[in-house]
């Protein structure tokens, strides 16, 4: 799924969340009409503390064939909505909430279609936590993938200090906490945008730094054993 749709969907489950609901359950199979071509994105993963799957898909059929085809299936228990250039079907089953969004593509369609597990009760999720990041940054996604052959986990932030200064911040803390460069960083004084590399035994860390506006973008990308907090 698209990020404007998984936040869509982690708006709805507030509207669908009820506490005897088992986190135990199976992820539910997801029938495409004829002519539909689906492939998994992701198995598993867990979208700002939310466990989630996803797949894309290419269909013979238009946008609207696509819809109408999860309205008969789903029945009243369908829920339409809207997002720019994407019409946007979903239903919950269960324990959990399947999301189909789709657009025109040629003279068929493409889309994704996401299932969200519906959290059994609410719980508060620390974005970001056991990653380091200076103090006043802003935590916008934490995506991590446990069940990867290699566990990865990816995050976006946002805070005011310079590239410099972040840059200068992460060499500082990841030399003191076992952290070792790898590879060849491209981060220079007064720099506008660059990537930091480390390595710590078998787990590997690529930070990219990015000026935009009145703040720095800063992208974290975990790979090995233990990236989970």
């Amino acid at each position: 799924m698209t990020p404007p749709t998984i936040k869509r969907v982690l708006s709805l489950l507030g509207t669908v969340l009820l506490p005897s609901l088992s986190s135990a359950s199976s992820w539910p199979d997801v029938k495409v009409p004829d002519g539909t071509h689906a492939a998994e994105v992701s198995s598993h993963m867990i979208y700002n503390g939310t466990d989630m799957r996803g797949q894309v898909f290419t269909s013979s059929q238009n946008a609207a064939d696509i819809v109408k085809f999860y309205r008969q299936l789903w029945g009243k228990q369908a829920v339409l909505d809207e997002i720019p250039g994407w019409q946007v079907i979903g239903h919950r089953e269960g324990a959990f909430y399947i999301t189909v969004q789709v657009r025109p593509d040629g003279s068929g369609s493409r889309g994704d279609i996401g299932i969200t597990r519906i959290p059994a009760e609410r719980t508060k999720v620390e974005l970001g936590a056991g990653v380091p990041h200076p103090s006043n940054t802003n935590v916008v996604n934490d995506i991590i993938y446990p069940d990867d052959r290699t566990p990865a986990r990816t995050l976006a932030m946002a805070n005011r200090l310079s590239v410099e200064q972040n840059a200068s911040y992460y060499r500082e803390h990841l030399a003191a906490t076992g952290w070792k460069p790898a590879d060849s960083h491209t981060c220079t004084y007064g720099a506008s945008s660059c990537v930091l590399n480390y390595e710590n035994g078998s787990r590997k860390m690529m930070v990219a730094l990015t000026r935009s506006g009145s703040h720095s973008e800063i992208v974290i990308n975990l790979m090995g054993e233990g990236v989970a907090p």
